[in-house]
């Protein structure tokens, strides 16, 4: 009898088995750092940003001269970002129409449409241009917008790795994300060479995160490797 009280004593009464089962339900999915605050906010972001079909896109220029009502939401559109409107958005077009095909039917010329930049293709680098996935699956200016926000998350939750494993205070390493995405240079060529500024930290940090198996290792590093090259491969 006296075993069994004592071991009575120290069992866990229902009571606080219940208490800690509602703890822990209630505490998986409370964010407890700003890396899964950042996360969730991007996340809620790209609902709306995708939702409304927006995009950096300066094709507005093109509607202008067609006389074509049209424009951006906010700001005008710009005559400098030529390769954007002119070709990268223009090309996009025609991988769409084209039913994703390699080769663009719709012109005379049947040109390759495997370029130096990303297009929505229906085959195998498709898993190294994660961006463009959406194409496929929901209507084309949602998936152009879509690939435009995915690099922008890309960017800004890289960045924020990046800084963190530089030892950065997590509230700094998020301010100078932003303040990085908002310099200058970034944002001069961000409708150009987008896939390379936002894929550049997440190569660094495969690159340095030797804490894991050397299969997995390999493995991330070719796979962040490959969408660093073949989402915008432009030498010059």
């Amino acid at each position: 009898m006296l075993h069994e009280t004592t071991q009575d004593r120290h069992a866990p009464s229902p009571l606080n088995v219940r208490r800690d089962r509602r703890s822990i339900s209630s505490r998986w999915w409370r964010p407890s750092s700003l890396g899964q605050w950042l996360a969730i906010g991007l996340l809620c972001g790209g609902v709306v940003y995708v939702g409304l079909a927006l995009s950096p896109s300066s094709y507005g220029v093109v509607l202008s001269r067609l006389g074509l009502e049209g424009g951006p939401l906010l700001g005008v559109a710009r005559d400098i970002r030529s390769d954007e409107y002119a070709v990268a958005t223009p090309f996009t077009q025609a991988a769409v129409r084209n039913r994703f095909q390699r080769f663009n039917l719709t012109s005379p010329y049947r040109e390759d449409l495997r370029t130096f930049f990303a297009l929505p293709i229906a085959d195998w680098g498709t898993l190294f241009r994660p961006a463009t996935a959406a194409y496929f699956l929901v209507p084309p200016q949602y998936a152009f917008s879509f690939s435009f926000y995915a690099l922008f998350a890309l960017f800004i939750g890289g960045y924020y790795r990046f800084f963190r494993e530089l030892a950065v205070a997590p509230a700094l390493a998020l301010l100078f994300s932003f303040l990085l995405y908002w310099t200058g240079f970034v944002q001069y060529w961000w409708t150009d060479f987008t896939p390379v500024l936002a894929w550049y930290p997440w190569l660094y940090l495969a690159l340095v995160r030797r804490d894991v198996p050397w299969p997995i290792y390999g493995s991330v590093v070719y796979y962040v490797a490959c969408c660093f090259l073949l989402t915008w491969f432009y030498p010059p």
